[in-house]
């Protein structure tokens, strides 16, 4: 067995005692259990596609310039 399975077996058990816990049903607990295994790996794929993403297009073209102004009292003439 792998670390990578390892690890997703021990979320999958750590899931499934607290579905079993806050419901008290076996087949209840599973399904939630996997459901939110399912929604992790694609939250997970999600922010790993977003680590490596470079914008590109229309936002990246027209940035901003930023002008600083600063305030004078007084001017010397």
């Amino acid at each position: 067995m792998s670390v990578q399975n390892s690890f997703k077996d021990e979320w999958l058990d750590r899931a499934f005692r607290l579905a079993f816990f806050l419901h008290g049903d076996r087949e209840t607990a599973k399904k939630i259990a996997l459901g939110a295994m399912n929604k992790l790996e694609t939250a997970s794929t999600a922010q790993f596609k977003r680590h490596y993403y470079t914008p590109t297009g229309r936002a990246e073209n027209s940035k901003a310039t930023r002008i600083c102004v600063i305030a004078v009292s007084s001017m010397p003439s």
